[in-house]
């Protein structure tokens, strides 16, 4: 059961506080942040941001996610895009297909997809074209 259940992006231009989704939080949509994103809850939608996006032990994303840098704990599925560094921790669950420039696996992480390591400039350019594609 979603708390929330919007269509609506939600623009977080200029915010110097990070977006968080608490433990005790459901939510359908999608998040456009220019800060840090930190998801303990349950997201189901995609994230973008210029930004750092952290998924904690008991977040769970079923979407796109489009970030500067990413810290996995939880669990994810669907498409991971970061442009500079993927952190892996013992807890994180990978289904997905990734794109990145650096990857960090802590043992015991799980990863089941497509991996893509690419130059930072060539996955910026990667990303833009999936983003108008999907326009």
């Amino acid at each position: 059961m979603s708390l929330f259940k919007t269509k609506v992006p939600v623009s977080l231009e200029n915010s110097a506080q990070p977006t968080r989704i608490e433990k005790s939080t459901s939510m359908e949509g999608s998040i456009e942040a220019q800060a840090d994103v930190r998801i303990d809850g349950y997201l189901k939608g995609d994230v973008t941001t210029t930004k750092k996006v952290v998924i904690g032990k008991t977040g769970r994303v079923i979407g796109q996610v489009r970030c500067q840098n990413a810290e996995i704990e939880g669990y994810l599925e669907g498409e991971l895009t970061v442009d500079e560094l993927l952190s892996l921790q013992s807890s994180a669950q990978l289904y997905a297909q990734i794109a990145t420039a650096k990857l960090s696996v802590v043992e015991g992480a799980i990863i089941q997809g497509k991996i893509l390591m690419k130059s930072p400039n060539t996955l910026k350019q990667v990303s833009d074209e999936s983003a108008a594609e999907a326009s």
